[in-house]
């Protein structure tokens, strides 16, 4: 019922589409989309189409939609079966993270993480940032770097000695342990200085 991309280092666009409804005792003459949240549903749009662009997403945020049909006596049918995905990091960024669980136990989960530079010249210096998924993620300890979470986003300052990742391939390697309420899933963008990763 969808597909997505990235439109920026921050931000991306899906389409929604679904199929057309069948008409009852009058014909259908369009379909509103809604946003659904913890909070509740928020109409998005009304059109008279089978499918809706949607943009300005947050990379590495999860969204649901559903659809509702009305006739052209203003009479709705049930809610679609809701649709979710979480819009991705582009796939040619200047750098790539790949994030690979290497252990877990009740209330708590190693990580090891590797950041890699695919630009032409080297990063000298660096910062890089992500969001747990679960609030009940939290880092415990971490190493190769320094540290340090606030709510639920996480900054790693580099070491003194691997503050730089040669061009073109050049790489370092992280890892942390980290405690959890449940399950452990793993964050969703990564950023390298403010900049999107790809995943690796």
């Amino acid at each position: 019922m969808s597909r997505w991309n990235t439109s920026s280092n921050t931000s991306g666009t899906a389409t929604l589409t679904w199929p057309a409804a069948t008409a009852g005792s009058y014909p259908v003459s369009k379909y509103q989309v809604y946003q659904l949240t913890a909070n509740g549903s928020t109409l998005v749009n009304t059109t008279t189409s089978t499918s809706l662009s949607l943009s300005g997403l947050t990379i590495g945020t999860s969204y649901t939609y559903n659809v509702v049909a009305l006739d052209t006596q203003g009479n709705t049918s049930l809610p679609s079966s809701p649709v979710t995905f979480t819009v991705p990091p582009p796939s040619n960024a200047s750098c790539a993270v790949h994030y690979e669980l290497t252990n877990s136990w009740p209330g708590g989960f190693g990580a090891n993480i590797t950041v890699t530079n695919r630009a032409a010249t080297a990063v000298n210096g660096w910062t890089l940032t992500f969001t747990w998924p679960d609030p009940g993620e939290t880092v415990q300890s971490g190493w190769n770097g320094t540290w340090s979470q606030t709510g639920s986003r996480v900054s790693v300052v580099n070491a003194t000695w691997n503050g730089t990742i040669a061009a073109s391939g050049g790489s370092v390697s992280l890892g942390l342990n980290g405690a959890s309420t449940g399950q452990s899933p793993a964050p969703t963008a990564f950023y390298l200085n403010n900049t999107v990763c790809s995943a690796g």
